[in-house]
């Protein structure tokens, strides 16, 4: 009996702190979008995304092969967006991110 009621205890443990860690991350904001050359259309694989705050790195991605890029668990509040690419000019623009977002670029 006492055996029956741990496994019970040990579930609901579990479901409570996946409970609590999916509201961690409803705190934060993401962007996600993709990179193409202009004049071309074609994706971009592996150009940089990066989250700059007050000129530091935060936080940042590479596109995969078909230009796609996410950057997750952000925290909110304004950042410099900016995508680069060898041989490309760089891209760059001022972003805020409210709690929960999902900002879409490309």
């Amino acid at each position: 009996m006492g055996y029956q009621w741990t496994i019970v205890a040990a579930l609901a443990c579990l479901v409570s702190c996946v409970g609590l860690s999916s509201g961690v991350y409803a705190q934060t904001a993401s962007i996600r979008g993709s990179v193409v050359d202009k004049a071309t259309a074609e994706p971009l694989y592996g150009a940089h995304i990066a989250l700059f705050q007050n000129g530091l790195y935060i936080t940042g991605a590479a596109s995969n092969v078909d230009g796609f890029f996410t950057v997750r668990n952000v925290e909110p509040g304004q950042y410099t967006f900016q995508v680069s690419f060898i041989g490309f000019q760089s891209y760059e623009e001022r972003v805020h991110l409210d709690r929960g977002e999902t900002l879409l670029r490309g």
